[in-house]
């Protein structure tokens, strides 16, 4: 017959573990504390961050899907931001400000479930909940190619630097596509 407390992954202890030791003191205080000159210190050059407390500027987003597991905005290395919303993809280029739409799809092929820039920020990638993957140039705003195979939504999208788009889908399957 086994014993029922050595079969324990975990147990309980009734006694906290004990205080620290007298003049201890603890890493994150160093850490907070190690930007505040005091007079008496030497003064250091410091680089001092500034954080803003408030937006710079807020977007409005309807019909943006919640659902942790899809990745439904992106940044390119042209200064242009991606978003899905719905159906549709729409481009935000930071440095003037305008919007535009670079895609719409049905309702058969929809929603949008991710989207991801190529490394030249010119060509983006989109997956859809019907398992396609299609690849969009954004300054001509046409649809270069249709990649197929995924049977459930793709959720996530990765290029490698290079010609090849990695797709994930929710039918537990990683496609890598040749991009050229």
């Amino acid at each position: 017959m086994m014993n029922k407390n050595s079969t324990r992954i975990l147990a309980f202890k009734s006694k906290p573990p004990p205080p620290p030791p007298e003049g201890f003191e603890r890493n994150a205080r160093l850490l907070y504390s190690e930007n505040i000159q005091s007079s008496s210190a030497p003064k250091r050059n410091k680089i001092f961050r500034h954080i803003p407390q408030s937006a710079e500027r807020t977007l409005d987003a309807p019909e943006l899907l919640d659902d942790y597991y899809l990745n439904l905005l992106d940044w390119s290395s042209k200064n242009v931001v991606s978003i899905a919303l719905g159906n549709t993809v729409y481009l935000w280029h930071a440095t003037t400000g305008s919007i535009e739409e670079l895609m719409q799809v049905g309702e058969d092929q929809g929603p949008v479930t991710s989207v991801n820039w190529g490394p030249d920020g010119k060509h983006i990638a989109v997956g859809l909940d019907n398992g396609e993957v299609q690849l969009w140039d954004s300054t001509a705003l046409c649809k270069v190619r249709t990649m197929k195979g995924h049977t459930g939504r793709v959720g996530s999208l990765a290029w490698n630097g290079g010609p090849i788009l990695s797709s994930g889908s929710r039918d537990n399957t990683i496609f890598n596509h040749d991009g050229e």
